[in-house]
């Protein structure tokens, strides 16, 4: 009895739609953590994040293009971080209850990061991971969103950069 229930989730998997959403988008805070946030004392950021999703049955491959910065004073004067990050998700995205659908995802990414501090000027690649969750909505074709993520990059030195992103945003399809 198992294997044949077994058997019939595999196959309604594989039935499952393959489908793209076109483009999604979205924006919001970015607020530092750990030791960047002890170290810089930066603030709280801006996130900007555009994505591509393929999506079959419940898993969905996330292709990201995420731009990160923060402007702050810090003790001798000005001071900016400024990262650009692609990075690739997985995504789950669980059952649509109503208009609702929570998903988790995790990926790695890798930045162009640049810090420009008093004591500091770095400007390199460097890699890191992420992990997030959220919930999205349907409305007609519109798939408006928000979602959490916890990203940590290697940084500078001995500084691992850790922020904590708030998005805000709007799929379509």
């Amino acid at each position: 009895m198992r294997s044949i229930r077994n058997l019939v989730f595999l196959l309604v998997l594989l039935a499952a739609p393959l489908h793209a959403q076109l483009v999604s988008a979205g924006a919001g805070p970015a607020y530092p953590g750990g030791e960047f946030k002890e170290r810089f004392n930066p603030g709280n950021g801006t996130y900007f994040t555009g994505r591509a999703n393929l999506s079959f049955a419940f898993l969905t491959l996330q292709l990201e293009l995420a731009h990160v910065s923060w402007s702050f004073d810090d003790a001798d004067g000005e001071a900016s971080v400024d990262i650009w990050q692609p990075g690739a998700n997985l995504g789950f995205r669980f059952i649509r209850v109503g208009p609702v659908r929570p998903y988790i995802l995790a990926g790695v990414i890798g930045s162009n990061l640049d810090i420009q501090t008093a004591s500091v000027d770095d400007s390199g690649v460097h890699f890191g991971y992420q992990v997030g969750g959220g919930i999205d909505f349907k409305i007609g074709p519109l798939r408006p969103f928000v979602e959490y993520r916890w990203i940590e990059l290697d940084g500078p030195g001995d500084v691992n950069v850790k922020y904590y992103p708030l998005i805000f945003g709007i799929g379509i399809f």
